[in-house]
């Protein structure tokens, strides 16, 4: 063990280790209720997008449609992914509970654990909104560049 290491360990106290524990349950409470936020400011907007495009007609063009998939992929991050990723990761509690339960699970039925469940919900979110940016940047690139050629192209 070098000097700085034995000095650090002879002079840390239980009083040290009981603010890091603070200091990190303060961090895992900012994060949660960040993340709460986040996913209610998410819901709150697209499902604004949503309704409006139901509700007014002239919104419904070929542009908007795309809009509003990218709409539903986000709304479902912030109804599914956030709020899964807030009781998977920022719960210890939680989370070292479901890990006994997995595991017992696993063992017992033959299962494999879902401890990734978050994971492979917003890889699948993050991949259908990103394959919706691809096709509203393709949609707007055949607008730009066939003019002419847009309405028969992209209506039929």
């Amino acid at each position: 063990m070098s000097t700085t290491m034995k000095m650090f360990a002879e002079n840390a106290t239980v009083e040290d280790e009981v603010q890091v524990a603070a200091d990190s349950d303060s961090w895992h409470i900012f994060q949660i209720v960040f993340q709460l936020l986040l996913a209610l400011g998410i819901v709150f907007g697209n499902t604004l997008v949503i309704v409006s495009y139901r509700r007014f007609e002239p919104l419904r063009t070929v542009s908007n449609i795309f809009l509003v998939n990218l709409a539903v992929a986000d709304l479902l991050v912030g109804i599914l992914a956030i709020p899964i990723r807030i009781v998977f990761v920022n719960l210890p509690i939680i989370r070292k509970e479901l890990q006994t339960f997995l595991q017992d699970m696993k063992e017992t039925l033959h299962v494999p654990p879902f401890c990734f469940v978050w994971q492979i919900v917003s890889i699948l979110l993050l991949s259908a909104s990103l394959l919706t940016l691809m096709a509203i940047a393709i949609e707007r690139f055949v607008a730009v560049q066939l003019p002419y050629r847009y309405i028969e192209l992209l209506t039929k």
